[in-house]
């Protein structure tokens, strides 16, 4: 999702949403989410969901693509793949979240990943880069 500030705010929590909804018509007890934002080259979230079956987690992935309440927000939004596409896969997802963690967690791990160095600045809203849900946590 790339955009202004506001508009990939509401998007981002509206995606969450639908990501927890459709966990729950898949049988999930437990729903699991990680988000991302990041501020270069411009605003934009990545939203990582696990789902109980590949056909499960296709259909998700189909709706987010052509979704009319995601198509209103433009026709390139939103861009859902299925993890498998992702290169390396989990530790590929995993090394990149790890990138994008803040100086303090950085810190508090013993430094033991590699993260992108500086600031992150995320604009007005600010907030947390990367944030996890509570069953996640």
């Amino acid at each position: 999702m790339h955009g202004d500030e506001g508009t990939v705010r509401d998007m981002t929590r509206l995606v969450q949403n639908r990501v927890t909804t459709y966990q729950g018509r898949a049988a999930m007890r437990a729903k699991h989410w990680a988000k991302v934002y990041e501020a270069r080259p411009s605003i934009h979230a990545h939203i990582v969901a696990p789902f109980p079956t590949t056909d499960a987690a296709a259909r998700f992935v189909a709706y987010l693509n052509s979704s009319a309440e995601m198509l209103a927000y433009g026709p390139s939004a939103v861009l859902a793949k299925m993890v498998q596409d992702v290169e390396g896969g989990w530790q590929g997802l995993t090394t990149y979240m790890l990138f994008e963690v803040t100086p303090q967690a950085h810190y508090a791990t013993g430094r033991c990943y590699p993260r992108a160095k500086g600031s992150h600045e995320l604009g007005e809203g600010g907030g947390d880069r990367v944030t996890l849900s509570e069953a996640t946590e």
